[in-house]
């Protein structure tokens, strides 16, 4: 994940701190989902990788039909975030939006021989997912307030496919297109949890006072259609 030092928001002392990350490689699909069934108790179904906390070990497995290995990079970079970050700030629950959001941002990179050439790509199924979201509910978002304080339990419920999508648009924005004042709110959001504050700590110290969320939000909605 640190590939090329461009994860921006974190620190060479914080790259230095998560030491080596245990990335368990299978040979077969059914390698990876009968161990990712007898450590979590669910198979993975429709995955090439996960994270599993309890043990800090992802797994992963090559699919062959992904013959040029785009998605296969794209899931270990995803993985690799959520591994990267939890042995950045431990246990200490970095809010779900942003935990999916910032792993989804990540993953969208471009290498040549082995090292990242460009990123922030547009990842276009999340993106069409996201626009086809916003026409079926009338030109509407979910409010970030809402998605931003989200539980596990609420986040992942619902229409968790939007939820990525938006998530993953709001980084997207937060870090290309939004006002300088909102940008520096999200940097100090984030630089917070990543200190070990929690999320609803670090949502009310970044979010709480001076926002005005119907122009933020109504700013986000034009820059998810401008991008293409």
């Amino acid at each position: 994940v640190g590939v090329g030092g461009e994860l921006d928001e974190f620190g060479a002392e914080d790259m230095a701190s998560v030491g080596k990350a245990s990335v368990l490689m299978f040979d077969t699909e059914e390698g990876y989902h009968s161990y990712a069934e007898l450590t979590t108790e669910d198979r993975g179904a429709s995955t090439l990788g996960l994270y599993i906390p309890r043990y800090r070990q992802l797994l992963m497995f090559q699919d062959a039909a992904d013959v040029d290995g785009v998605e296969t990079r794209q899931t270990l970079f995803h993985e690799g975030f959520h591994q990267f970050m939890h042995q950045l700030v431990g246990d200490n629950l970095v809010p779900y939006w942003l935990n999916e959001g910032l792993a989804e941002y990540y993953s969208a990179v471009k290498l040549r021989n082995g090292r990242i050439v460009d990123k922030g790509l547009v990842l276009e199924g999340r993106l069409s997912n996201l626009k086809e979201f916003i026409t079926a509910n009338r030109g509407r978002i979910m409010p970030f307030e809402q998605l931003m304080q989200e539980s596990p339990a609420q986040f992942y419920s619902g229409i968790v496919w939007a939820k990525y999508a938006q998530a993953w648009a709001m980084v997207h924005y937060f870090k290309h297109g939004a006002s300088v004042a909102d940008r520096e709110r999200f940097e100090r959001y984030v630089s917070l949890i990543r200190g070990g504050i929690s999320g609803h700590d670090a949502f009310e110290a970044a979010w709480t006072e001076g926002v005005n969320w119907r122009n933020l939000e109504r700013d986000f909605t034009e820059y998810v259609k401008r991008l293409n």
